[in-house]
């Protein structure tokens, strides 16, 4: 061949197809023949490999390249974007990431959060110290629990729904205590209150026994000690029977012969009346009750004159249904004798007597 030039057109279109394939990948000692401005020349694989150092640092010519390699230092806006925490970490304090939310922002495990509309799955409280602690469940075995540290320590005391000052010793206390008692003006003692009332004297009291009273139970005990002479016997009306020595009035309920209801219940009313200088001319005895309860109970005695003269006793007893502020007391009306000559005899000790409590 007498050229020393090869042409283009000489060269056969599978010239590089032809050859053998290489499998292995580039090397950097591979060789491969470039224009250079239309001079050919020989240049390997070596010449054109970015090195490492020129990525990180970020000197590299090729002004595409490096404009790719600055969004990965630079701030950018992912859209649409997933990052799988599997595989990546994401790292920054709770302010920062909190910075970053929108709406919501995260709680730490360490630090003091206040939960609001948060609900405890079973609980362990295993910490003293709890201050205006509020707390309400469906039943007493639901929920979680509270550590033995803090059911045999100082717990609060009950005021309303907190809890304040119960008295050292929790729980165990107030299980050893033999005599708790109903109270509450001063706190809530369980030493000496066990249910609230009006105060520590109008509760409910019970005994190292099991016996149970209540302070302020209604409860009313009195009876006549002076006679009311000639006060009936014709009939001309129903005589109030006095009732002037109180022996007891748990509640203030009783004023001037009158019992006062201060709730609406059923009153256990128990009454006896000593009546004197009865002939055999009385013909009745009507004992009634008289005042603004829901009802007027009433008994008569007919042909009584037949009966014991001179002194004799006649009685009433009943469970009345009282409203609130409804009132009671007892009257009598003797009928037959030929004028007023029955008295409603008075005694140093009870013998016309009345006695009312609340039984419901």
């Amino acid at each position: 061949m007498a050229q020393t030039t090869i042409q283009g057109g000489f060269l056969a279109a599978d010239l590089v197809s032809a050859q053998t394939a290489l499998t292995t990948g580039l090397a950097t000692t591979d060789e491969i023949i470039v224009s250079d401005a239309g001079v050919i020349k020989r240049m390997d694989i070596s010449v054109i490999e970015i090195a490492g150092t020129q990525v990180t640092s970020g000197l590299v010519a090729d002004a595409r390249i490096a404009a790719t390699l600055s969004r990965i230092t630079a701030t950018e806006t992912l859209s649409s974007k997933s990052i799988d925490l599997g595989t990546n970490t994401l790292t920054g304090s709770i302010a920062e990431f909190n910075a970053a939310l929108q709406s919501e922002s995260f709680a730490t495990l360490g630090g003091t959060e206040t939960l609001i509309a948060k609900t405890l799955t079973t609980p362990t409280i295993s910490s003293t110290g709890w201050t205006n602690a509020l707390h309400a469940h469906a039943a007493n075995n639901s929920g979680g629990t509270l550590s033995a540290s803090i059911l045999t320590g100082a717990l609060p005391a009950i005021s309303g729904e907190n809890l304040t000052n119960l008295p050292a010793g929790g729980i165990a206390s107030v299980a050893a205590d033999t005599t708790p008692q109903v109270g509450g003006s001063a706190g809530f003692d369980l030493q000496a209150q066990l249910l609230v009332g009006n105060g520590g004297t109008t509760g409910i009291a019970i005994s190292a026994n099991g016996e149970v009273t209540m302070a302020a139970q209604p409860a009313v005990a009195a009876f006549n000690s002076v006679t009311e002479a000639n006060v009936t016997g014709t009939a001309s009306g129903f005589v109030t029977v006095d009732f002037n020595t109180e022996i007891y009035d748990q509640n203030e309920d009783f004023l001037n012969d009158t019992f006062t209801a201060p709730v609406t219940g059923r009153y256990l009313i128990l009454a006896q009346i000593a009546v004197g200088g009865v002939t055999a001319d009385a013909s009745s005895c009507a004992f009634r009750t008289a005042g603004t309860g829901n009802r007027v109970w009433f008994t008569d005695w007919g042909d009584w004159g037949n009966g014991p003269l001179g002194t004799t006793y006649t009685n009433k007893h009943m469970i009345a249904d009282m409203d609130a502020n409804d009132n009671i007391r007892m009257t009598i009306e003797v009928a037959g004798e030929s004028s007023d000559i029955v008295d409603i005899l008075g005694y140093s000790s009870p013998e016309t007597h009345i006695s009312i409590c609340l039984l419901a």
